[in-house]
């Protein structure tokens, strides 16, 4: 796909400049010899850039992958999105992120062999969910290395009522991801207001 554009009368902005340069590759005998090459994917929304690549081999027997991404996404306020029970999700995501490696070198714990860097930050991220109280997340950033992903202070609203930041660190987040690992952290929590929820 080349210079494509979305927009219809719900889409607050358009969404200009789309480009898609994919190959998939699929053994129907042996799903580990799936390859996929995301080559090119750009996009613009609300005047912002985002591109990423992606790349992935022998998914099943050890994942290995290179992605990058760079640029600004924009999560518009619509209303009823498409997961699981968000009423409405709004937001700002910041990224810089290069990624390159095989699953196995951070099981092994072998994390000078594994390229993972970069930055994920986020603003007026507000989530709205049937039933509970809503979260903004007003400021929050994330650094990633091979073996651990840090946030740093994150600045949290809940029930419009009650903020707080929290800093610390997530270890395990590859094999948590790929392999439904157990996640591991270490969190510190600065209490602002609390307010009893309603």
């Amino acid at each position: 796909m080349n210079d494509g554009l979305i927009s219809y009368p719900a889409l607050p902005e358009k969404i200009s400049n789309i480009g898609i340069n994919v190959k998939v590759f699929a053994n129907g005998k042996n799903l580990d010899k799936t390859v996929v090459n995301l080559d090119k994917f750009h996009m613009e929304l609300a005047g912002s850039p985002f591109d990423m690549t992606f790349s992935l081999k022998t998914p099943i027997s050890d994942p290995d992958l290179l992605q990058q991404c760079m640029g600004r996404l924009i999560w518009l306020p619509f209303q009823k999105q498409f997961l699981w029970m968000v009423s409405k999700l709004t937001g700002i995501f910041d990224m810089a992120i290069n990624m390159a490696g095989k699953l196995s070198m951070i099981t092994k714990e072998h994390y000078d062999r594994f390229k993972a860097e970069g930055t994920l930050g986020v603003t007026n991220i507000l989530i709205a969910m049937a039933g509970y109280p809503e979260v903004r997340i007003n400021n929050a950033l994330f650094s990633f290395t091979p073996a651990y992903a840090e946030m740093q202070k994150a600045e949290l609203l809940v029930a419009k009522t009650s903020d707080f930041s929290i800093n610390g660190r997530f270890e395990n987040y590859m094999p948590y991801i790929f392999r439904n690992e157990t996640l591991k952290g270490n969190l510190v929590y600065n209490p602002g207001r609390l307010m009893p929820l309603q």
